[in-house]
């Protein structure tokens, strides 16, 4: 056998013709030349000394570090109970006699297509079986009753994890970098990472993402499952919610602060559209810093929220702000598409300041001084008006300046009044005073008289005694 090594060696052979074994290196093993007609021996090919727990060893190192091989025909048993075609070594335990002895437990095997640490007890069922084995299909580990819990898969690269129970398979998708890797994970303990690393996606119900890059995405037929929700427990002072973080660092744990406009939180809504083919933004609720913050080293974030909506004649995506907090407590309310917002500004809430609302031209102020209500038709519009023009004084006029009318309504058919028997107005002026029946009152002293117009007379009515008077005119030639 050209080229072989001799592991049983004659002493008393000798190469082709015979005679005694030469002399060689101490302690090295004996193989016949590459002519298959001499046996030689190697320094570097020897029965080397104990290592440190007395176990002999071989070393075979004739060509240094270009290394050697092991090398073990398909004859050859590899200590297979079930199979023994292949090749391969057995590597047992430390009794002479622990081939496959249910007192060792286990023996490690390496084969031609495969390698692994092979399971002897307990002794059934099964008999025995690899606890972990590599071979080129899968990387697998098995429990004491056989069955498998981790396999990884060679092509795809995919982790699997499998329990005992039915509905337990878990699957950790490709680690290629051009692919994504969708979780599934019906049951399992403690802490899963379920981020793909190259993609950034946690995909819960879908393995790819759905037209969104939302980090988290889940993906459901069961009514109510997209949800979230925190559930807070204990006696303790904690909320449930969720918490927004806006940081400009370049990288992940550092810090750089806000700009004015920055969106600090929002909330999307999106839908598809009766046409089955747009998915378009519907609404949106926004907490962001104003526009006209100036960033100067402060330390607090300034905010103010805004609520867009899209109207029943759309256009698609196009949310309007209809409803808007300022960092300041001004309140906004975009009432209808008009080029100024509906607004509402409070500032000294503890000291009753100033309040200004606007609702679509109407407007509501309460300045001290110059407080005024105004109801109008809008822009350009000339709005009736009551305002406090001093400390005692309402003065009703219009927002340029004109006069303006009181009015009953309709439905008073005559009724309405300005004060009464008990809330009286001190005074009462006119330019012109148009009146039915004039009634003069007086309680102090008794006194309650009405002058009546007639066609030709005024008529005084006493209305206590009941007598009527006729006033005597005369008249007045024009001069």
């Amino acid at each position: 056998m050209s080229g072989k090594v001799g592991w049983s060696v004659e002493p008393e052979s000798s190469g082709g013709g015979g005679g005694g074994v030469p002399p060689g290196f101490p302690n090295a093993l004996a193989y016949y030349d590459a002519a298959g007609v001499t046996i030689t021996t190697n320094a570097s090919l020897i029965a080397g000394s104990v290592d440190a727990f007395g176990r002999p060893q071989i070393w075979d190192y004739r060509l240094g570090g270009a290394g050697a091989v092991w090398r073990q025909g398909a004859w050859q048993s590899d200590g297979d109970p079930v199979n023994v075609t292949g090749a391969g070594a057995v590597f047992y335990g430390p009794s002479v006699n622990a081939i496959q002895s249910a007192a060792e437990g286990a023996y490690a095997r390496i084969k031609w297509d495969r390698f692994g640490f092979f399971q002897i007890i307990p002794t059934g069922p099964p008999a025995g079986f690899y606890a972990w084995r590599v071979d080129p299909t899968e990387m697998a580990f098995r429990n004491d009753l056989g069955n498998k819990t981790i396999a990884i898969d060679r092509v795809t690269g995919n982790v699997t994890i499998v329990g005992t129970g039915p509905a337990f398979s878990s699957v950790i998708s490709s680690i290629s970098a051009a692919a994504l890797r969708p979780f599934k994970l019906p049951n399992i303990s403690g802490t899963a990472v379920v981020q793909e690393d190259v993609t950034g996606f946690v995909l819960l119900g879908s393995d790819v993402p759905l037209g969104s890059n939302a980090g988290i995405q889940l993906s459901t037929l069961v009514a109510n499952r997209a949800q979230f929700r925190g559930n807070q427990y204990g006696a303790n002072t904690g909320s449930p919610g969720m918490t927004t973080f806006k940081n400009r660092a370049l990288a992940i744990g550092g810090f750089a602060g806000i700009l004015a406009g920055d969106i600090l939180g929002r909330w999307t809504s999106i839908g598809v559209a009766p046409n089955n083919a747009s998915v378009p933004l519907a609404a949106t609720i926004t907490v962001q810093v104003p526009a006209s913050f100036v960033p100067v080293a402060q330390n607090y974030v300034p905010s103010e929220f805004e609520f867009a909506l899209v109207p029943l004649a759309g256009p698609i995506n196009g949310r309007t702000v209809v409803f808007k907090i300022s960092s300041e407590g001004e309140v906004q309310s975009f009432l209808s598409p008009i080029a100024a917002p509906a607004i509402i500004t409070q500032a000294g809430f503890a000291t009753y300041g100033t309040l200004t609302a606007t609702f679509y031209g109407s407007k509501i102020s309460t300045d001290a001084i110059g407080g005024f209500a105004q109801f109008g038709g809008g822009a350009g519009a000339v709005d009736t008006r009551i305002q406090r023009t001093s400390a005692t004084t309402l003065t009703v006029d219009n927002n340029a300046g004109g006069a303006a009318d009181i009015m009953p309504p309709a439905s008073a058919n005559g009724l309405g009044q300005l004060g009464d028997d008990t809330h009286k107005w001190a005074r009462i002026r006119g330019a012109a005073i148009v009146a039915g029946d004039l009634h003069l009152k007086d309680e102090e002293r008794d006194a309650h008289w009405v002058l009546r117009e007639e066609t030709d007379r005024i008529v005084a009515i006493n209305k206590i005694t009941g007598k009527r008077y006729a006033i005597v005119l005369t008249s007045i030639e024009d001069e």
